[in-house]
């Protein structure tokens, strides 16, 4: 028997970060199976929607039928917390969850343990069918949260290799090293740690893009403002978001790939990276050495800017050609497969 689901998405299945281009590969999987019942959207300012979002979410879980099965992204999940318990001795909940809420940067102690709260009593709801998450370091983290093993799947991201041909190939050194971070504008990715061990290596040539949405326009501010301060503003482009035609152009042309985040529940982005043959300098942060793995990578501590700069001096200094020599990325196709397996596994247990 196949389960067919219903899937809540706290936004845009086109939003462009790495949970929803996650998001969008489920949808894709779900539609090409024929198994996907509905999609619901619920755009808000997560992980605190106001009382219209929630009103809107519990209107549109209300009017699922009687023993639906639903897969909940886990942005929307805990910060809904009360909609899902008043609905779940009605539905089957499966909750995928790319990491925890309360493991975002910059939270206060109170912020940080009422989410923590929060997600333990919501992934208690979703225990009644399951939960999948994107790594195993993901599924470790969750044992905090009182999750028992047995009860959650691992269907780790893919890339989309119908977009990777051309590779394989040398080229001459760049006059100028171009240096690539796909990331959210936002605390949690660590921009700014970027730019403060840049500006420790401001003698060497190279020119960074920043590529992504300014999620926290706070954040892109300060970023800005770093740079003018740094005397890096002429070799630091804030790019923003691209769409997903465009970003292969950018992994191309670029010299080294850097994600400096303070934790990711995997990093798709560096698995991208991986894909394309880029070396990688980024932090030892969550689940990002899943995503290195078989990458030429080196891993730092978050938040070190001065590690940072040290990993990645050689690379700016080097004169040997670059050589894109790129990993055996798992497709999407493949993350599809697995993930609908852990969804029947899950729900007809």
């Amino acid at each position: 028997m196949n389960v067919c689901l219903h899937v809540l998405l706290p936004g845009p299945p086109d939003t462009p970060t790495g949970g929803f281009v996650y998001d969008r590969w489920v949808l894709h999987a779900l539609r090409r199976a024929g198994r996907l019942a509905s999609l619901i959207v619920v755009p808000g300012a997560w992980p605190e929607p106001s009382v219209p979002t929630v009103s809107a979410a519990e209107r549109a879980v209300a009017s699922l039928p009687e023993g639906a099965a639903l897969l909940i992204d886990g942005l929307a999940f805990s910060p809904l917390l009360e909609v899902f318990e008043a609905a779940s001795r009605r539905l089957s909940l499966v909750v995928l969850v790319h990491h925890p809420l309360a493991d975002e940067t910059g939270l206060t102690k109170d912020a940080r343990d009422r989410l923590f709260e929060r997600e333990r009593r919501a992934l208690a709801l979703a225990l009644i069918q399951g939960v999948i998450v994107t790594s195993a370091t993901t599924a470790h983290r969750l044992s905090d949260f009182a999750v028992p093993s047995e009860r959650v799947r691992v269907v780790r991201p893919g890339v989309d290799l119908s977009r990777m041909g051309g590779l394989g190939t040398r080229r001459r050194p760049a006059e100028v090293p171009t240096l690539l971070c796909v990331a959210a504008l936002t605390p949690r990715k660590g921009q700014d740690v970027l730019l403060r061990a840049l500006g420790e290596l401001r003698c060497l040539r190279w020119q960074l893009r920043l590529v992504g949405p300014p999620r926290d326009r706070a954040f892109a501010g300060r970023l800005r403002r770093l740079a003018r301060a740094l005397g890096l503003q002429r070799r630091v482009a804030l790019v923003g978001p691209v769409t997903p035609t465009q970003l292969p152009s950018e992994y191309r042309n670029a010299d080294l790939f850097v994600l400096p985040s303070h934790y990711e529940g995997y990093g798709i982005v560096v698995a991208e990276a991986a894909a394309y043959g880029l070396p990688i300098v980024a932090s030892d942060a969550g689940a990002i050495a899943e995503a290195a793995t078989g990458s030429r990578h080196s891993l730092v501590p978050p938040g070190n800017p001065r590690s940072l700069a040290r990993a990645l001096r050689p690379h700016l200094v080097s004169r040997r050609p670059r050589s894109h020599r790129p990993t055996q990325g798992r497709s999407w196709n493949d993350v599809g497969r697995d993930l609908l397996s852990a969804i029947d596994d899950l729900c007809l247990r």
